[in-house]
């Protein structure tokens, strides 16, 4: 039994396909940005202001490794978003247009 053959560079200039691929990719490269530049700007504050995260806040914590945890946290916080995004709109939004679209090939 042979698999169908769709034709791929019609889906890749279909419109609304390539609008689902500029939101997914606005929304990765958003958080990615976000991401990179408060770890970043961690390694900055660190070298240009060490005193600052030298404070103590509870026992041996430092403001230097709360700042690791947030970023840690963060990491994870930007994960489980990511995949709650997917769930509820990229995923949903690229099965319908591929049932669109097989409609399409199938006509």
């Amino acid at each position: 039994m042979a698999d169908k053959q769709y034709n791929w560079s019609s889906i890749a200039r279909h419109p609304r396909f390539i609008e689902h691929c500029r939101r997914k990719d606005r929304f990765i490269y958003f958080w990615w940005l976000v991401g990179t530049l408060v770890y970043f700007l961690l390694l900055v504050g660190v070298g240009y202001t060490p005193e600052l995260f030298r404070l103590k806040i509870v026992g041996r914590i430092n403001v230097a490794y709360a700042c690791f945890i947030l970023i840690f946290v963060c990491t994870w916080g930007s994960a489980l978003y990511y995949a709650y995004k997917a769930d509820t709109d990229f995923d949903p939004n690229g099965q319908d247009l591929l049932a669109e679209l097989t409609k399409e090939v199938e006509q």
